[in-house]
């Protein structure tokens, strides 16, 4: 019973070295974009991966679009940081505003309230957590037509999130936003609330491409 104990967790200890590894790897490859070449790094992690453990490994290439951020740039009162575009928002943004033309928001209540008054206007979402509503308050944002939606992270972190100009799922094919979408960290947003100037600097790129489904065959031996 001993010796079958040391034996389990042995295997129990390589095999938790491996499956670290494995994540470790396909974490490497950075933020990965459907249809971009770090997708395709990751599938060939996957598939060396999966075609120990199976007969076959098949790769089906599926048409997607691939959307590819060049740059964010925040510049605060001569500070600058990098930022974060929402795809798929896709083209150049060069936005330049003072404090004036700047409306921080806490809620839905605050968008409603304020309504019309955020045409033409910076609008940031102060201390920004909950990433299942981005969709909900950008979608009632763009509607007045802002200049820009920025998100202010409630850490030091930069995050993603998928917005489109409709709330209601769709298996069709829907156009980029208009409206630039962005995120920042904790400490620009702290900075942005005392500025003086504001300048925004991104670009995007939204394409045709080709993404990949990696599929494992096992087959059956009588």
């Amino acid at each position: 019973n001993i010796l079958c104990s040391a034996a389990g967790s042995a295997l129990h200890r390589d095999l938790s070295r491996d499956v670290l590894e494995y994540i470790m790897s396909l974490s490497g490859v950075g933020e990965v974009v459907a249809g971009t070449s770090r997708e395709k790094m990751q599938v060939n992690i996957l598939r060396s991966y999966v075609e120990e453990h199976v007969d076959e490994v098949l790769l089906e290439p599926v048409e997607v679009s691939a959307w590819d951020e060049h740059y964010c740039l925040l510049h605060i009162d001569g500070y600058t940081d990098s930022c974060a575009i929402y795809p798929p928002f896709a083209g150049d943004v060069d936005i330049c505003v003072d404090r004036k033309q700047i409306v921080f928001v806490d809620s839905l209540n605050d968008v409603e309230k304020l309504g019309e008054r955020l045409h033409d206007k910076l609008v940031v979402v102060k201390l920004f957590g909950d990433v299942n509503l981005a969709a909900v308050l950008y979608y009632i944002i763009s509607g007045y037509s802002p200049l820009a939606v920025v998100f202010m992270d409630k850490h030091e972190a930069l995050r993603r999130v998928v917005v489109v100009g409709e709330l209601i799922p769709t298996y069709a094919s829907v156009p980029p936003p208009r409206t630039p979408a962005l995120h920042v960290r904790y400490s620009s947003g702290l900075k942005m609330i005392s500025a003086n100037s504001v300048r925004i600097q991104a670009k995007a790129e939204l394409r045709e491409g080709y993404g990949y489904n990696v599929i494992a065959l096992s087959l059956i031996h009588i």
